[in-house]
Parts: C-alpha cells; structure tokens; sequence
C-alpha cells in the first residue's frame, strides 16, 4: 500500500486497515508467522531473536534482536573449594544452531596462594574465547598480565586468573564466540577457588557484567 493520508471525514475502509496493518513491524514466533504475507512484511521472532522480512518468496533474516545484558548486584563468594559455582547473575538465555558475540568485565577478589578458577557452561556447542587477566601464582597486583589465551572446546573449560589478596579488586576482560547447537538453554558463568584452603575465598564483586549479541 502506498503512502496515504486520510481528509477529515473519510471513512477507511478494512482493506485500508489490513494493509496498514502489514507496512508494521508484527511480533512473532517463529511458527506463528503470518500465513499470507506480503512483500515487505516485518516481523520479529521473540523465540530465535531474529528480525525477518518477507522477499515475496521467502522469510529473509535482515538482522537479530537487541543484545542481552547481565549485571552482577551483589558481591558472591565460593569459600574453601574448587568446585566451581554458578555465579548468581552472570547468566544469559541463548538460542538453538545460533552463533553470539561474547563480552564479559569480571571485577574480582582472591588470595595469591589460592588464585581464582573460572568457566562457562553452555547447553551444545562450542565457545572461542580469551581472558586477559592478572597472570596466575603472582605475588602482586601490577604487571604480569596473563595475556589473551583461547580456549576454544566444550562447556566447562575455563581460566585461572592471579589474585592478590582480598584487599585487592582485580579486573578480568573476556571476549569470545558462542557457536551453540541443536539445544537452547543459558550460557552460565561459574567460578572458584582453583585450590582451596581453609578460612579463605574466591569472591566475584558487585558490578561484572556479561554481555551477549547474536550474530548469526
């Protein structure tokens, strides 16, 4: 339909509403998509994340959802254990045979002796990601960055980032890609002590955040 304004006093037929009603962007799944679209037609699915337009032939991927975002509002402790915890927050809903860009600033506390294990898990699929950090087993808080190293496998496999006492808030910057398969679920951040000892903790602090955007 084309552009068109109405006069004071017309009367708009429901042809002129039903068309006006396809120029819209239609809110959907991916299988309750209209039955009858025309050329044009938006819609965005709210179970693939996906934003689709009609080619005449065709439902066409034209791009994704906005990205998803986790903040971290209390500080969450994992003491005397190398058992990794979910962490509390840091957790994102993903998608079936999806593939996401992965960032993630993870503001943490731990002893030096002890230093501070940390992985995802995922329900399929694969994630490429690196970690720049302080280096594990070092004795102080400046220099000696561990660097980016990659870890590119299955859900579980993780980091160690330094520490350096729990009067010391480090940083750790983490990007990444999220190829997932056939299973939806949640991409999950856990962490712990990567040894343990008694009377002393592994602590993720108020405000790390974790950030996903599908790419494809």
């Amino acid at each position: 339909m084309a552009y068109q304004l109405l006069a004071n006093g017309d009367v708009p037929s429901a042809t002129y509403f039903n068309s006006l009603m396809q120029q819209g962007n239609i809110v959907c799944t991916s299988g309750s998509r209209p039955s009858s679209p025309v050329e044009g037609m938006t819609i965005v699915e709210t179970d693939t994340e996906l934003i689709r337009v009609w080619s005449g032939s065709a439902w066409v991927v034209i791009g994704y959802t906005q990205p998803q975002f986790a903040y971290k509002t209390g500080d969450q402790q994992v003491t005397n254990s190398t058992t990794k915890a979910n962490d509390a927050d840091l957790v994102l809903p993903v998608q079936a045979n999806a593939v996401y860009a992965v960032e993630g600033t993870i503001l943490y506390q731990g002893f030096a002796a002890n230093d501070v294990g940390v992985d995802f898990t995922f329900p399929s699929g694969t994630m490429s990601w690196g970690i720049s950090s302080l280096a594990p087993s070092v004795t102080t808080y400046t220099g000696e960055a561990s660097g980016a190293g990659i870890s590119a496998g299955a859900s579980g496999s993780g980091f160690v980032l330094g520490a350096a006492g729990l009067s010391n808030t480090l940083l750790a910057l983490i990007k990444g890609t999220l190829s997932t398969g056939g299973s939806a679920g949640s991409l999950q951040f856990r962490f712990a002590q990567q040894s343990a000892a008694a009377s002393t903790s592994a602590i993720i602090k108020t405000g790390s955040s974790l950030w996903l955007r599908r790419v494809a």
